[in-house]
Parts: C-alpha cells; sequence; structure tokens
C-alpha cells in the first residue's frame, strides 16, 4: 500500500496512525471537542462585551476593569479544588454542574441595569468556569493528538466570539449578546449530558520530570502571561477602538483577526510546539507579546491592529500550548490537580490585567497597552532569578 507523503508525515507529527489520518476534520466534532467550542464562544463574548456593557450602563474605568477581573479571585483558588475533585467524581460531572452555573447566570446578566450588581455575579461566574476549564483539560488529558483538536476547537469559538458579538451589538445591542451566551451555555449543558465518563488516553509520558527543578516550577509562570496578555486586549481594546472613532462591530473583527492568530499556532503539530517549549524560548515569546501590544498604540491604524494583533495571538498560542501538554502529560494520577494549577496560573494573570488596567486605563487607555512589556519584562525577572539558585 502507498501512503501519501504528506499524510504519513502528518499523522506521525501528531502521534496518530495513517490509518485515522482523513478522520481529523470528523474527530473536530467529537463531543467534547463541540462542547469546548461552545464554551469558549461564550466566555469570549462575555469577557468581551460585559466590559462594553457596563460602559454604556455608566461604569468609570476603574469598575470595568473589577467587573473584567473579579471572577479570577475565585477562579484561581477554585480550580485547584475543583481539578482535585473532578479527578474522584469524574470530568464529567464537574462540567455539567459548570454548564448550569453559568446558564443561569449570563441570563441574569441580560437584566442587569446597575453596573455594580456585575461585582458579585462576575465572583460566581468564576465558580462556573473553574468547574468547566480545569476538567476538560484532565478530560482530554496527554493525548497530544486529542490536545491538539480541544485546543484547535475551544480556539475556534474564541475567534468568532468577536464577530458575533460585535455583529449583534451594532444591530441590535449590546446587551443582547448575554442571551446567545446563555443559550451557548445551555448547549453545553445538553452535549454535556453525552459525554463519555472518560476518553481513551494514549500512553504518552513528557519528560517533565527529567527537567531542572527550576525550570519544572517555572513552567507554571508562563500561563499567567496567556491569561493577562488575552484578558487586557478582550477588556480595554474595545473601548479603546471605540474613543479612537471605530465601530465596535470593526473592533471585533480585529480581535477576531487575533484569535485567528492563536488558532493557527495550535494547529502546530506537538513535535514543533515541543520545541517552543524551553525557558528561553517561552521568554522569548512572552516579551514578543509585550512589544506587539505597545504596537497598538504606537501605530495608529486600523491596517495595522489587524497585522499587529494577528501576530499577538500567534505568540499567545506559542506561550499556552507547549506548556499545557508538558503539565498534563506529567502525571496521569494527578492530571487534574495539575490542570488546576494550570488554569489558577492562568488565572492569575486574567485576574491582574484588568484590574492594573482599569487603574491605568483611568489616567490614559493608551497607557493600558504598554502593561503587557511588564509584565513580560518582570516574569522573566522571576525565571532566571529563580533558575540561578
Amino acid at each position: 500500500m502507498t501512503y501519501n507523503f504528506r499524510v504519513v508525515t502528518e499523522c506521525a507529527l501528531n502521534n496518530k496512525s495513517i490509518g485515522h489520518g482523513s478522520g481529523i476534520l470528523i474527530d473536530l466534532f467529537a463531543v467534547h471537542n463541540v462542547i469546548a467550542f461552545l464554551a469558549q464562544l461564550a466566555f469570549i463574548m462575555s469577557l468581551t462585551y460585559l466590559p462594553v456593557l457596563a460602559y454604556n450602563l455608566g461604569a468609570d474605568e476603574f469598575l470595568i476593569g473589577v467587573i473584567g477581573g473579579v471572577h479570577m479571585f475565585t477562579y484561581i483558588f477554585a480550580t485547584i479544588v475543583i481539578g482535585r475533585l473532578s479527578d474522584r467524581i469524574g470530568q464529567k460531572k464537574t462540567i455539567l454542574y459548570g454548564s448550569v452555573i453559568l446558564t443561569g447566570l449570563f441570563t441574569i446578566y441580560y437584566f442587569v441595569t446597575n453596573p455594580m450588581f456585575f461585582v458579585p455575579l462576575k465572583i460566581v461566574e468564576g465558580f462556573g468556569w473553574a468547574f468547566i476549564w480545569p476538567s476538560f483539560q484532565a478530560y482530554i488529558g496527554g493525548d497530544a493528538y486529542k490536545l491538539r483538536l480541544y485546543n484547535i476547537s475551544w480556539s475556534v469559538g474564541a475567534t468568532i466570539a468577536p464577530y458575533i458579538g460585535g455583529t449583534v451589538s451594532q444591530i441590535f445591542n449590546v446587551r443582547d449578546a448575554f442571551l446567545i451566551t446563555s443559550f451557548t451555555m445551555f448547549l453545553v449543558l445538553i452535549r454535556g449530558l453525552a459525554l463519555k465518563k472518560a476518553l481513551e488516553h494514549v500512553s504518552q509520558q513528557d519528560d517533565i520530570a527529567s527537567k531542572p527543578e527550576s525550570d519544572n516550577k517555572t513552567i507554571f509562570l508562563f500561563p499567567s502571561m496567556f491569561g493577562f496578555s488575552i484578558m487586557l486586549i478582550s477588556t480595554f481594546f474595545p473601548i479603546f477602538a471605540i474613543l479612537n472613532n471605530v465601530q465596535i462591530i470593526q473592533a471585533g473583527y480585529i480581535l477576531t483577526a487575533s484569535n485567528t492568530g492563536k488558532v493557527l499556532s495550535f494547529m502546530l503539530p506537538y513535535l514543533i510546539l515541543r520545541k517552543f517549549s524551553s525557558k528561553n524560548v517561552l521568554v522569548l515569546s512572552t516579551i514578543s507579546i509585550g512589544v506587539l501590544s505597545s504596537l497598538v498604540v504606537i501605530f495608529n491604524s486600523i491596517i495595522l491592529w489587524y497585522i499587529i494583533l494577528f501576530i499577538y495571538g500567534v505568540f499567545t498560542g506559542l506561550v499556552f500550548s507547549p506548556v499545557q501538554y508538558r503539565i498534563l502529560t506529567a502525571s496521569k494520577e494527578r492530571r487534574g490537580y495539575y490542570a488546576g494549577l494550570f488554569e489558577s496560573s492562568a488565572g492569575i494573570g486574567l485576574l491582574i490585567a484588568p484590574l492594573l488596567g482599569g487603574l491605568v486605563a483611568g489616567y490614559n487607555i493608551n497607557y493600558v497597552f504598554f502593561l503587557p512589556l511588564a509584565f513580560a519584562l518582570v516574569l522573566t525577572a522571576i525565571v532566571f532569578l529563580y533558575s540561578r539558585k
């Protein structure tokens, strides 16, 4: 039998047998991948357009920052606890619990008229997502092929979310976007009932145990850069664009371009992504994110924003995916716990970005886009100082 060289290479790079090479597109529509797509669609729409709704309801820049990040107070700690819980009761149950919480919560968002009410509601939202994301990553496990498809699925949801939200907000009202998020999470709940109790995992073990101890610990710092960078852009770029006389639908398209870059980085085979998992390369990627964010202000051009934020998205993916793979293949028995640590680290970035950004935006919103570079430099200093011990 003769195989096409491209197919053979693709299958080898993804740890997938040649006989299944033609089923990649079909696998993307597996129940867990569809749920990941829908959940991220709702997450990004809420992340992006709740600050806009709060702004329209009269919230100032600081309150917008609080609303954008307060759910991370609960998320940071809850992910570790719920990650352990998912190891005991099963990831399917925790995913369903989170879906119920978020379906109800997004429905309530639609009726809120005082932006202050978003603060306690967002705290509850943090619990909802803490049930979902660590459980999903533990459910997928350390199978490189399945993990890659999972990342593509949720990142496609993140890519089209600003487009859908921006279109709805432009044609109808930004409030109406939360009818979509509520319905989307209801679909997650319905589809979640069809999840298997557990996936069959390919037996894979990363060499994280053979890495220097300092590398093992500092690798958990890099997801915070991912969280910080995506949260800051999602929270403040739409408002920044509006203040620069750009329509909200156009801002949504630009964010879609950024998320497209992230999708493309997730499509890289893991044998390539593993090359980006070394400490020095991860540091270079984080600094690149910071520089690109600064260019948003330096080059005040819609066309350049498309290009800059597209590349920005690529680098955020190159920080996220290699670290995720190393962590999730380190321990099968504690996969939920490690997924919780991974998400907790990302949550720290997701928390700091809107709070710090809100403070800075109260003075001048342009300065917000220099914060990723400052965050990257601080993270780099911590990594290298710890590595020298």
